[in-house]
């Protein structure tokens, strides 16, 4: 899952929640499959996602909050848009914290596992 997507998706949920909105009709629309099934996962794995989870709650709580999807690159003019700020904004510097790279927990593991039968055969 690209994590872009879901930090974007949990940008808008938390602008609307900082406007204030209560009591609305509110929609969302990705294009991005599985980051709209990351909110119905069982087992949230990512600290972004569990994020991203507890701002849709908070802002679904208080309105009547939709999320649905759209295909990509199919001339949906929101989702046109959506992808042309996203190319302009990732030729722009980047403004505000670092980003988040996750690495799983698997991969850590495996990777001071091999470290360390590395070391143990010197």
């Amino acid at each position: 899952m690209a994590q872009a997507e879901v930090a974007a998706i949990q940008g808008c949920a938390r602008e609307i929640i900082w406007q204030g909105a209560a009591r609305q009709s509110i929609a969302i629309y990705s294009d991005s499959q599985a980051a709209l099934k990351a909110i119905g996962s069982m087992q949230v794995c990512s600290r972004l996602v569990w994020d991203y989870v507890k701002a849709l709650q908070e802002l679904g709580s208080r309105n009547k909050l939709t999320m649905a999807w759209v295909p990509g690159h199919k001339g949906h003019k929101g989702n046109e848009e959506a992808d042309r700020l996203a190319r302009e904004g990732a030729g722009r510097a980047l403004i505000g914290p670092e980003t988040f790279c996750g690495i799983a927990k698997t991969h850590v593991r495996a990777s001071i596992d091999e470290w360390m039968d590395g070391k143990s055969r010197e």
